[in-house]
């Protein structure tokens, strides 16, 4: 199971210097207002344009408001923005403002008085707040990053890496030996699951989720690909065996919504199945917690370094494994035990180190991948 994680990794700066403000476009309004300006440097100020998480290299997007002029006695301001969050919600009142930014694809982002995003006004620069913008570059794309699953076709499932330099998968068989598997480009998430389960086999496959388009492609046992359209930009891809109660061992796709910490899951019927489980800076997983045949969903706390594990009773499951710079990941590592339940584990990327947990508690280290 692929725990398709968006922890933020390996901060890089993508803003310089406060810039002046860019000119807006409609109609100015001249009340007691304020102005933000979100300078990514390179002379692009994103106050009154609109922009991507990916055309700044980034997934999330934190603003470090400084305030000026008048504000600079009177402010109080809300550094809060990330590119999955709800859209933009600015408030700021003359001489006593709050500022607080959301980065959303598409939505250009303005500060007044009167909480207005309307895109025909702009807001006019007299004391101005500025935000320096800095980022942190998305796991999947600062180097390897984890995935794991039943790449032999045995009891247990395994560990590996996606490249994405490379488009690589390099998949650990239960000998040690190396499996390479080239699927997907740079800015794709990667997964893994039974696509082709109506044979009866518990191997696994990889996939990716694009979040440029919204599709999985789902690699086939014969290498064919599957193209799935399920999520937006965003959103961050689960895949798991979700209609366990019709007996085969197939997996189907799904998403976390950060923003609203929902779970969308795609049944094989493709409806969608919608859980509410987690908050704003977790991060997903999916596994067999309670050894029956369907999978479940869950979340990884990293400022806990607890997994939040939701039973198919709905109940909670707490368990203490890893640190706030881990990404977590679930899988069968017991499987010679004939049953089918999940447990969790972590990749820890300073040192490339798979720590799996067993059912009995213990811990099984395992080197795999590229340090960063």
């Amino acid at each position: 199971m692929i725990s398709s994680a968006a922890l933020a990794v390996g901060a890089i700066a993508v803003t310089t210097s406060p810039a002046q403000a860019a000119s807006g476009t409609g109609t100015p309004n001249l009340g007691c207002w304020n102005t933000v300006v979100l300078d990514h440097g390179g002379g692009y100020v994103y106050a009154y344009g609109t922009f991507t998480c990916d055309s700044a290299r980034t997934w999330k997007l934190i603003p470090n408001v400084v305030l000026s002029g008048n504000n600079g006695q009177y402010g109080f301001v809300d550094n809060s923005a990330v590119c999955s969050g709800s859209p933009f919600n600015g408030i700021s009142y003359c001489r006593t403002p709050t500022v607080r930014l959301k980065e959303i694809p598409g939505v250009t982002y303005r500060a007044s008085n009167s909480g207005s995003v309307e895109d025909q006004e702009f807001w006019p620069v007299e004391t101005v707040a500025h935000a320096q913008m800095t980022g942190e570059e998305a796991p999947w794309k600062a180097g390897d990053f984890p995935v794991s699953g039943n790449w032999d076709q045995g009891m247990a499932d395994n560990v590996g890496i996606w490249r994405p330099s490379t488009g690589e998968f390099h998949l650990r068989n239960d000998n040690g030996s190396l499996n390479k598997i080239s699927w997907g480009q740079y800015g794709d998430i990667p997964v893994s699951g039974n696509w082709d389960g109506g044979n009866g086999t518990p191997n696994s496959n990889v996939g990716i989720w694009r979040p440029s388009t919204g599709q999985f492609h789902l690699r086939m046992d014969n290498g064919s690909n599957t193209v799935i359209d399920w999520g937006q930009d965003g959103d961050i891809p689960v895949s798991g065996n979700w209609d366990g109660g019709n007996g085969t061992p197939n997996s189907n796709v799904g998403i976390w919504r950060p923003s609203t910490g929902q779970f969308h899951l795609r049944m094989d019927n493709g409806s969608d199945t919608v859980i509410d489980w987690g908050q704003l800076g977790d991060i997903p997983v999916s596994g067999n917690w309670d050894g029956g045949p369907a999978d479940n969903i869950g979340v990884y706390r990293p400022s806990e370094g607890v997994f939040h594990l939701r039973m198919d009773n709905g109940g909670l499951v707490k368990v203490s494994w890893g640190g706030s710079t881990d990404i977590p990941v679930s899988g069968n590592w017991d499987g010679g035990n004939g049953t089918a339940n999940g447990n969790v584990g972590v990749w820890h990327p300073a040192t490339a180190e798979f720590r799996i947990r067993t059912d009995e508690g213990n811990l099984i280290r395992i080197a795999w991948g590229n340090p960063r």
